[in-house]
């Protein structure tokens, strides 16, 4: 049998909670690492993020904003 090409990749957000703690927001998603060699990383929207004090969003302080994804590895299930 072939070994699997794709590995999981989880996907975490950058964005803060009104505390300034990160929101844990977060999705798996599949990678081929032979053909993309690079991290992933893109901008999403997360329903749990709000503003910073630098004014990266309205002054509602509303949550949902669109911020960074990046890619952190999945830990190995069966270690």
């Amino acid at each position: 049998m072939a070994k699997k090409n794709t590995i999981l990749v989880k996907l975490t957000s950058t964005g803060l909670n009104a505390k300034g703690k990160p929101t844990g927001t977060y999705f798996v998603k599949r990678r081929n690492p032979k053909k993309q060699t690079e991290k992933i990383s893109f901008r999403k929207y997360d329903p749990k993020a709000v503003a910073d004090d630098k004014g990266n969003h309205s002054n509602d302080n509303k949550p949902g904003m669109h911020v960074l994804f990046v890619e952190k590895k999945m830990p190995n299930p069966k270690a």
